[in-house]
């Protein structure tokens, strides 16, 4: 299968529609197979959130949420982060 960095992905969506959406920010593509009327009844940061608190969008991996968690405590050790936090 064919991939393309998000970034690049993103940047040229940009370019063709001068925005992009909410749901590719996050990756969400459990968001793209919900019915018409959930998509219009939830938002797209809201679904990408509520998957990821399942910990089932990464059945390949058993320990991603965690790792990814871990990630996270540790990008909020970086100085950098706490200052543009502020």
């Amino acid at each position: 299968m064919w991939y393309t960095p998000k970034g690049l992905a993103n940047s040229n969506y940009f370019t063709a529609y001068d925005y992009i959406p909410a749901h590719r920010l996050v990756r969400d593509f459990h968001y793209n197979v919900l019915s018409d009327e959930e998509r219009e009844a939830t938002p797209p940061l809201l679904d990408a959130f509520r998957f990821y608190a399942e910990g089932d969008y990464n059945r390949g991996d058993p320990n991603h949420t965690h790792d990814v968690n871990k990630a996270g405590e540790e990008a909020w050790k970086n100085k950098a982060v706490q200052n543009w936090w502020k």
